[in-house]
């Protein structure tokens, strides 16, 4: 399932197994893609914060009460399917999209009648909500991973003298594989919030600038699986064994 944009327009199609033969709304699944991605920062951000409570526990500092941690453990399920259904009302109606760009961009009307299966997105109210959940959304990430991994490294130099060796490399091992993991996950988040400014900005080499952005998102798994196995010993081990 990869997402393929049409510029200039605020749109796009997925090319995959679900939109080639069964036909399914590719704005469901851009959808699906961008509840996706959302999961993947939230459990990210609950990694940091698990290993950075463990931490805190052997020092006693900066330990979050047990009923606030449970809460979001609680709450994390339903986020991504909250972006899921803010993102589907997001799109326009798979009926409205011909006559949107008859009544709009009439130069493009040949382009989009010989496709079957695409998306057109507008400055509605859910898309300015989706456009804020990922801004603040993403300043709130960022700020955790900033402040966690900060205290983090301060707790793992004043744990090292109370703790073995081993279980020291352990948890140093962790935090590294994690903000290698957060690094990645960046190629995954910054080519769709790059691929709207391309839009809106209208430069002049927008187009090839929207197919490099689509060449690093698609990256994203392959560049994850090796960072993953680089930075995690067990797997290290045993694919250089």
């Amino acid at each position: 399932m990869e997402p393929i944009p049409l510029f200039p327009i605020i749109s796009g199609y997925c090319a995959g197994f679900f939109a080639t033969f069964f036909d399914v709304w590719s704005h469901y699944l851009m959808a699906f893609m961008v509840a996706i991605m959302s999961a993947q920062v939230e459990w990210l951000v609950y990694c940091f914060m698990k290993k950075h409570q463990t931490l805190g526990k052997i020092m006693c500092r900066h330990v979050c009460p047990r009923f606030l941690f449970m809460l979001g453990e609680i709450g994390m399920p339903f986020f991504p399917v909250l972006v899921y259904i803010a993102f589907c009302k997001a799109g326009m109606p798979r009926g409205e999209q011909m006559s949107y760009v008859r009544e709009h961009y009439i130069q493009f009307v040949s382009g989009f009648s010989s496709l079957k299966n695409f998306a057109i997105y507008t400055y509605n109210f859910w898309f300015i909500l989706m456009a804020v959940i990922a801004i603040f959304g993403g300043a709130f990430c960022g700020l955790v991973f900033t402040l966690s991994t900060w205290d983090m490294f301060k707790i793992l130099k004043g744990v090292q003298r109370k703790i073995s060796t081993t279980n020291y490399k352990r948890h140093q091992a962790a935090v590294r594989s994690l903000l290698a993991q957060f690094a990645v996950t960046s190629i995954c988040l910054c080519p769709p919030v790059l691929f709207v400014v391309v839009i809106l900005s209208e430069f002049r080499y927008a187009q090839v600038t929207v197919q490099f952005l689509l060449a690093v998102f698609a990256s994203h798994s392959s560049v994850n699986a090796v960072v993953l196995v680089m930075t995690t010993p067990p797997f290290r081990n045993y694919v250089l064994r």
